[in-house]
């Protein structure tokens, strides 16, 4: 909070946004704060509390980062996104954990480099369901429920879980690597 007050007045001071609605400013800072106790917000969200739109956010938003460089955010982890999402989908501790490793051997392994956090977080938790025995899900019905949780498209997921499945066996936790009740689609 006290961040969020600090970076409101040395705006306000340095006169950053000038000419920029006051509902636009306090976007703004509550994108800036919630990336940096990462707690990330998205702009729909906070659109709901300010008369403001996307543009004039976006537009304020890169004016801040090249006003104040310290400021730029601290990166999303995809395991961090994983741990919402599987919080979310009411996942045992089991998958979430097993989903979380995998997500940071993508990084480690440099798999799928340049994807979005969320994509690699929807992919490392298809990757551990599908290797779950008895899940009573089928793969599409898998899929809808991770993408709208992690806010990626099915096909991303789909796309990058292909890319990534000659992988499977460094991606995964070791006490996974040996069982294999999935197959990827045939070249």
């Amino acid at each position: 909070m006290n961040e969020a007050y600090k970076l409101m007045k040395d705006i306000e001071d340095n006169k950053a946004l000038k000419g920029h609605s006051l509902d636009t400013k306090v976007a703004c800072v509550i994108v800036f704060a919630s990336r940096q106790c990462n707690k990330e917000k998205k702009i729909d969200d906070i659109l709901n509390y300010v008369n403001s739109d996307k543009r004039d956010i976006s537009l304020c938003y890169k004016k801040l980062k090249n006003t104040f460089p310290a400021l730029n955010p601290i990166r999303v982890l995809p395991s961090n996104i994983v741990s919402t999402a599987c919080n979310k989908l009411k996942y045992p501790i089991g998958v979430t954990n097993a989903a979380k490793l995998t997500a940071e051997n993508f990084g480690r392994l440099a798999v799928c480099e340049g994807k979005k956090p969320q994509t690699i977080a929807g992919t490392a938790i298809f990757m551990v369901m599908m290797m779950q025995k008895g899940r009573e899900l089928n793969e599409n019905d898998l899929l809808d429920e991770i993408s709208e949780v992690v806010e990626i498209g099915k096909p991303t997921i789909k796309d990058c879980y292909y890319q990534a499945y000659p992988f499977r066996d460094q991606l995964l936790p070791e006490y996974m690597r040996e069982k294999r009740p999935h197959h990827a689609r045939s070249a």
